[in-house]
């Protein structure tokens, strides 16, 4: 029977992986974005031993756990268009594989093969938005590592575990929907140590929690507060957000639910139903649980950053839930007896096999359909495309001599992703640069010769104030002015002209 369990198990991971593989060949290997691209500047910069900040670029939370991966990767000569998509998908993917070995460590071994079925019956969409380098599964990732993490016997590393846990909160708050029911779990098994006199648990909470304080504290104390331009969003808590949530519930887990994409709502009903089941069954401690959980899920709709989000795969507002599907695993692992039978084996086939092909017939229309539907809050394009169009716009600079490129207008895909595939380009965004680091060394420096990138086309209008030469230059399809013979700094250039500044000082 062992045998049987370990080929259906391995034959999963196979499916699973297989499925991530056909995401990176006709989604995160093809596509990427203005947020992606921020990304790759970081991971390079970390690469080349410039470690700014933890965060991502511009803000003091989303700690960039794709940069932090991928940086050594590129540090090898991987070139960071592969790197990046590779190590996203890769994250993606983790809590699956991480959440089904914690489950087979501790001898669950149906509720592991539940993971690995539930990765091949998700929406191809649930996968895209896990696999993008946005930082919307990084939390999810750390969080599933920490829980595998304690279900080893070495105390050093089952502290480790707790720890890293803690941390997955800072790296994205929305593992509280999967978290919030693990820490009550926790609590029950801290409050039985305590009953029992027990007191090695508590050694274990009291030091995670110690490192996950240090470790948060001292990535705030290593940051300049001129670093943030995109500050954290004020929470707020209204009865009519509530209501606006639940007149929307699709919306808001869009992506969430096996097989049916747009009915996102199905989700919460199903956990209503397994709950009340509970209670039917006489399984009270566990239908209490479920309860608390639905509770801590509903009063979370009353948030203002629920309501926050598109229709579009690349900002949905489900990126809040996306461990809500994992929470169905856990209340269905309640019905589960977790003895390995054939009649559970032929249910996992089946569920296997059946999604599997699903995906693969899924994934590269609606890979497609979410290029298409793109709400444009974010600026979709091909990575080839990217490459080709920074190439030329390195050439332009050399062909002009110029000292910087400026952008005067909202392309973070070419203002980043450049820098990041050109290394030798110098760019800057006056108006809103991401790093502070870099807006200080270039719109502080008198250049004698500027390339302006400003695809509104209004800068000519704007910059009625200035030294030196400015032209148009037609000869390309870019629209590029070139000003020469300057003798201001961008900061004074955009100051007498009344243009605006990225915060540059106190």
């Amino acid at each position: 029977m062992k045998n049987h369990q370990s080929r259906i198990f391995l034959l999963l991971i196979a499916c699973l992986l297989i499925v991530r593989l056909l995401v990176h060949i006709y989604f995160t290997g093809v596509y990427t974005d203005g947020d992606q691209t921020i990304t790759w500047l970081s991971a390079v910069d970390k690469a080349n031993g410039n470690w700014y900040t933890p965060y991502f670029y511009g803000q003091f939370y989303n700690i960039s756990i794709e940069a932090l991966l991928a940086a050594p990767l590129i540090k090898f000569g991987i070139n960071v268009k592969h790197a990046i998509p590779v190590v996203s998908n890769f994250i993606g993917l983790a809590p699956f594989l991480f959440g089904a070995w914690y489950l087979k460590r501790i001898k669950q071994q149906s509720a592991a093969m539940m993971i690995l079925c539930l990765g091949l019956i998700l929406p191809a969409q649930y996968h895209f938005i896990t696999a993008m380098a946005r930082g919307f599964a990084g939390g999810l990732t750390v969080l599933s590592f920490g829980v595998l993490l304690t279900s080893f016997k070495l105390n050093v590393v089952r502290t480790l575990g707790y720890s890293v846990a803690f941390i997955s909160y800072f790296v994205n708050p929305n593992v509280l929907i999967i978290g919030f029911p693990l820490g009550l779990v926790w609590l029950v098994k801290w409050l039985t140590d305590i009953k029992q006199k027990k007191t090695t648990s508590l050694v274990h909470i009291a030091l995670a929690a110690v490192i996950a304080g240090l470790t948060y504290y001292g990535l705030h104390a290593n940051n300049n507060p001129l670093f943030e331009v995109h500050k954290l969003w004020k929470l707020e808590v209204s009865v009519d957000y509530l209501t606006n949530s639940f007149q929307s519930l699709d919306a808001r887990f869009l992506y969430l639910f096996p097989f049916l994409p747009k009915m996102g709502s199905l989700i919460l009903l199903a956990l209503l139903i397994l709950t009340v089941l509970l209670f039917v069954k006489r399984r009270t401690k566990h239908g209490v649980l479920m309860s608390v959980t639905l509770l801590f899920i509903i009063a979370t709709l009353s948030l203002n950053k629920t309501l926050d989000g598109t229709y579009s795969t690349f900002f949905p507002f489900s990126r809040m839930y996306l461990a809500l599907p994992y929470v169905l695993v856990l209340a269905v692992s309640f019905f589960i007896n977790h003895e390995f039978t054939k009649r559970l084996r032929n249910i996992f086939m089946l569920i296997g096999g059946v999604g599997f092909c699903y995906q693969v017939y899924d994934i590269p229309k609606k890979a497609t359909a979410s290029v298409q539907g793109n709400s444009g809050v974010v600026q979709v394009i091909r990575i080839d495309k990217l490459c080709l169009e920074c190439e030329k716009l390195h050439n332009i600079q050399q062909t002009y001599e110029a000292d910087v490129t400026v952008f005067h207008y909202k392309t973070d895909e070419y203002i980043y992703g450049c820098k990041a595939l050109q290394p030798e380009l110098k760019t800057v965004y006056p108006e809103y640069d991401r790093r502070y680091w870099t807006f200080m060394e270039h719109a502080d420096t008198v250049y004698n010769t500027l390339l302006f990138m400003d695809w509104s086309m209004k800068l000519p209008e704007l910059l009625q104030s200035y030294e030196g030469d400015f032209n148009a230059i037609d000869s390309i399809h870019y629209p590029a002015f070139i000003m020469t013979d300057n003798s201001q700094s961008i900061i004074d250039l955009y100051t007498i002209n009344s243009l605006r500044l990225r915060p540059y000082k106190n």
